[in-house]
């Protein structure tokens, strides 16, 4: 059977299973969850995180425009702290995109109040099978059941939830 084998797999003959294969993503929205708590003021080695967290946006925003989808910048930090720049098919004005990117509040951090907001865009049409990125040094807490209704509404809605973490392994 040695034999054989070798003479099939010589003639390009034996049976294949691909196991990697080039599956297009759902392209879905993009929301990104940026904080903008007091914390991020802190200095990394000359550059602070919140100059981190921005060229991160920034990247997330021309990816966006070249893929042409919707994408959503939400600033969050204490509660009651919460503001949204939208930007259909990646694009926004010059005005916009300084507006998004130069605002900052500098106070706490709570995540309750953008994961609510981020699950009311996702409930609308436009944003269905968002792909929600937080973009924080992770330096608060998150209360169970915010967590296990982010959890029910994430796989219900279609939505993936990824995040980057600037400065800090909490």
């Amino acid at each position: 059977l040695e034999d054989l084998f070798f003479l099939k797999f010589a003639e390009g003959r034996l049976m294949q299973y691909d196991l990697v294969g080039n599956e297009r993503q759902g392209q879905g929205p993009i929301i990104v969850a940026l904080d903008s708590s007091g914390s991020m003021t802190d200095d990394m080695g000359g550059i602070t995180k919140e100059v981190w967290s921005k060229a991160v946006t920034l990247a997330l925003l021309a990816v966006a425009r070249l893929q042409q989808r919707d994408m959503a910048v939400m600033h969050f930090a204490s509660a009651g702290q919460l503001a949204t720049f939208q930007f259909p098919k990646g694009k926004g004005s010059y005005a916009d995109v300084v507006a998004c990117i130069d605002h900052f509040y500098s106070g706490g951090t709570a995540f309750e109040p953008w994961m609510a907001a981020a699950l009311t865009l996702v409930d609308e049409a436009a944003f269905d099978r968002a792909d929600v990125i937080c973009v924080s040094d992770g330096l608060t807490s998150i209360s169970s059941q915010a967590r296990a209704e982010w959890q029910q509404r994430r796989e219900r809605r279609g939505m993936r939830a990824y995040a980057v973490l600037i400065g800090t392994d909490e």
